[in-house]
C-alpha cells in the first residue's frame, strides 16, 4: 500500500476588505469557509455543513487552517433547554429531598450535579472530530466524500447526514446532544449518562431510606 497525498495545502487565503472577513477556498470542493470574528471577544469561527466551529479568542488563521478544538452541532439549542431544565429539575428535587436526606447526599448531590454541568458544557462545545480539508490518507483504502469535496480514509472517517460534516472515529449522533459521539468525546458523554443515573438512583434512595426509618418508628 501506498501513501498519497492528496493535496498538501488545498486552501488558499483571499481578502475580502469591503466584507471584512477571511474567505478561505478549499480547491478541490465547491465548498468555502468564510471566517468571521465574534464583536466581542474576537472569537473566529465559521459554518460549514450543519455546524458551527470556532476558535480560541484572539487566535490567528493562516493559510495552514488547523482544525478549530470547538463545534456546535445542529441540536445545540435543544441541548442547552434540555440542560437548563434538567438542572432546575434537579435543584427543585434537591429541596423537597434535603430536609429528609442524609448529610452525605446534603453534600455529594450539589457536587455531582457542578461536574454535570460542566461536563455538558464540554460535550456541547467540544469538536468530536470534524475535518473540513484534504488530509493525508492511503490510496487503497480511502473514497472521495461528494458532501465535503475530499478523500476520506474508510474505516476512520465517516460522513455524517445530520451534521453534514465528515466525522473521525464517528460512533453515532446523538439527537439529545445535537451533534456526533466519536472517540474524542465519548468519555463525556458516558459519564453525563452515568452522572445522571446516579443522581437520580441515589434521591430515589433517600426517600426510600427515610420512609423505611420511619416505617420503624
Amino acid at each position: 500500500m501506498t501513501d498519497i497525498e492528496l493535496s498538501s495545502s488545498p486552501y488558499k487565503e483571499e481578502e475580502n476588505s469591503s466584507i471584512g472577513f477571511t474567505r478561505i477556498k478549499n480547491d478541490l470542493s465547491e465548498r468555502t469557509i468564510n471566517i468571521k470574528y465574534t464583536k466581542y471577544l474576537n472569537i473566529p469561527y465559521f459554518h460549514f455543513g450543519e455546524t458551527i466551529s470556532f476558535y480560541y479568542p484572539n487566535t490567528e488563521i493562516n493559510e495552514e487552517f488547523k482544525n478549530p478544538p470547538f463545534s456546535l452541532g445542529p441540536g445545540h439549542n435543544q441541548f442547552i433547554i434540555i440542560v437548563i431544565i434538567g438542572l432546575i429539575s434537579y435543584l427543585i428535587l434537591y429541596s423537597l429531598i434535603f430536609f429528609i436526606s442524609t448529610i452525605y447526599y446534603k453534600i455529594i448531590f450539589p457536587i455531582f450535579l457542578f461536574i454535570v454541568l460542566i461536563d455538558s458544557i464540554i460535550l456541547l462545545i467540544k469538536n468530536p472530530g470534524f475535518i473540513y480539508k484534504q488530509i493525508d490518507c492511503n490510496q487503497n483504502s480511502s473514497f472521495y466524500c461528494n458532501k465535503c469535496g475530499f478523500y476520506i480514509e474508510r474505516g476512520i472517517y465517516t460522513h455524517c447526514p445530520c451534521c453534514n460534516c465528515c466525522c473521525a472515529n464517528f460512533d453515532h449522533h446523538c439527537g439529545v446532544v445535537g451533534s456526533c459521539i466519536s472517540k474524542k468525546n465519548m468519555i463525556y458523554f458516558n459519564t453525563l449518562i452515568f452522572l445522571v443515573a446516579f443522581l437520580n438512583a441515589f434521591s430515589i434512595y433517600q426517600v426510600f431510606y427515610f420512609l423505611w426509618i420511619n416505617s420503624k418508628k
